[in-house]
């Protein structure tokens, strides 16, 4: 039995390090359209599921603009998660200017 259990462990780690994280895996995300817009819902969910370090870059940036432009954008990000996804990108990828730079700015 113990042999199976640490096989059993040893593949589910090999899985674990060749997946791609993404920022999804840091929070669950639900969003009901009728409380948040789908414009807004997009964009988290953009920042949600990018893969790498550019694509979170540019999903921050995406939010950044919105955030600027409208302080309903603001809320409707908070509603959606979406401070607790740029705070999960900046420490997903601490030594990447660009992310660090757009999700600091958004």
């Amino acid at each position: 039995i113990q042999k199976a259990v640490q096989d059993n462990r040893s593949s589910a780690s090999s899985a674990a390090t060749t997946a791609t994280p993404t920022l999804l895996s840091a929070i669950s995300i639900e969003l009901d359209h009728d409380l948040v817009p789908p414009r807004i819902a997009a964009m988290v969910r953009e920042l949600a599921d990018a893969t790498t370090a550019d694509m979170v870059a540019e999903a921050c940036e995406k939010l950044r603009v919105a955030a600027r432009d409208s302080a309903e954008d603001r809320v409707q990000i908070a509603k959606a998660r979406g401070i607790f996804l740029v705070v999960a990108a900046m420490k997903q990828y601490p030594d990447t200017a660009a992310v660090q730079e757009q999700a600091c700015a958004a």
